[in-house]
């Protein structure tokens, strides 16, 4: 009988559905021209081609315009008493917020 290396190799499992290594992309949409923007969803994907065509086929079938934008360079802004001025920052103060009125 021979001697047989033990060798040991990782193992790595893909992600599951809900895991992506791909970066999420914000996607507006305007149905009509008179229309303003309005957020409808994401998608998960390595590019702006890949991001255009995944949100065309999920939310693109009747908008005139539809945008794409990286997560990551999203700010989610709020003039609302009691929530965030900037998500993940600092609380609004509801004091501040109605003396620019």
């Amino acid at each position: 009988m021979e001697n047989a290396q033990q060798t040991h190799s990782t193992v790595s499992t893909p992600p599951s559905s809900r895991e992506t290594m791909a970066p999420q992309w914000e996607v507006f949409v305007r149905g009509e021209r008179t229309e303003s923007l309005r957020h409808v969803g994401s998608v998960s994907a390595v590019d702006a081609t890949d991001a255009r065509q995944h949100a065309t086929r999920l939310f693109g079938w009747d908008a005139i315009d539809l945008w794409c934008c990286p997560a990551a360079s999203v700010e989610r802004l709020t003039s609302r008493a009691g929530e965030y001025d900037l998500v993940g920052e600092t609380e609004a103060d509801p004091q501040t917020e109605d003396a620019g009125r």
